[in-house]
């Protein structure tokens, strides 16, 4: 029995060893972060994340109160966006996901004199949302499929994303849509 045992214990820890490197993520999958879905309306929560969609649009151009302006295909979100946990690097950042093509949300306008216009990189802050657009330029060819709004508080690759995919060839197209500054949600 004595030369029985360290036989059992070896192939007992050789295939708990074979079942941790089976169910280990590759290195790719490793580093992606909790995905939840959002839908229009809902309010949806991440680890350190709060987001309200209220409504999407697409343009042939986006504007400003100011008179800035840009021409091209923009995929537009009006959001609400909170932290829940912390303050502390919490900035919104936003990408939309086109046919296996990233976008990153623009930060043209947001240097407008005395308001910022993009909701991209506002410090977000527990239990008070702030409302604001994000905006995406997007290829002309896009307009007929299905895109994905990823938005995330951090930079941290294994925080959580808040994934919105919306059904372009369901979203009118409108000539412009006017950005509204960044403010303090009324809920």
């Amino acid at each position: 029995m004595k030369r029985v045992v360290p036989w059992l214990i070896t192939l007992a820890l050789l295939t708990g060893a074979w079942l941790v490197a089976l169910f280990t993520p590759d290195t790719e999958d490793a580093p992606r972060a909790f995905i939840s879905s959002a839908t229009i309306g809902q309010p949806i929560e991440g680890r350190n994340i709060a987001i309200t969609v209220h409504e999407v649009h697409l343009a042939e151009a986006i504007s400003t109160s100011t008179g800035w302006s840009a021409d091209g295909t923009w995929f537009v979100v009006d959001l609400d966006a909170a932290a829940v946990v912390t303050q502390y690097g919490t900035l919104l950042n936003a990408t939309l996901i086109v046919e296996g093509r990233t976008f990153v949300a623009t930060e043209r306008g947001v240097a407008e004199p005395l308001e910022n216009i993009s909701l991209l990189k506002t410090q977000l802050v527990p239990g008070i949302p702030k409302r604001g657009m994000v905006a995406f330029p997007i290829p002309d060819d896009a307009e007929a499929g299905t895109v994905t709004v990823e938005f995330n508080a951090s930079q941290a690759p294994y925080d959580s994303i808040i994934a919105l995919t919306v059904d372009l060839s369901t979203v009118p197209v409108e000539d412009e849509v006017r950005l509204v500054p960044v403010d303090w949600s009324a809920r």
